[in-house]
């Protein structure tokens, strides 16, 4: 992250999250993933992305009607290589999900 005095109190506070820890696990959405007529809202990924940081979505699971849930991490400013490498552990701990059907929305 770009450190002086044009850097803002977000990244501050970011730098110090990321200097504690690998990634943030954090929510992609509000709920479960829309029908196929919608990509859904960015509103839970757009800050990230505009603060310049990696993100990766990983599935985790289906919800009670089949649609898929998903969860973010999200990575330090330039830490591209190291939020891979904790998105392969999650997936090796966590296993794969089962893909939702694909029904005409």
């Amino acid at each position: 992250m770009r450190f002086g005095p044009e850097i803002g109190e977000d990244e501050y506070l970011l730098a110090g999250l990321f200097r504690r820890f690998d990634a943030l696990l954090l929510p992609t959405a509000q709920g479960a993933a829309p029908k196929l007529a919608s990509t859904g809202s960015y509103a839970m990924l757009a800050g990230f992305t505009m603060l310049g940081l990696p993100s990766a979505t990983l599935p985790s699971g289906l919800n009670g009607a089949g649609l898929p849930l998903a969860v973010q991490l999200v990575g330090g400013h330039a830490a591209d290589g190291r939020l891979v490498s904790v998105a392969r552990w999650c997936q090796a701990v966590l296993g794969l999900f089962p893909a939702p059907g694909l029904a005409a929305g």
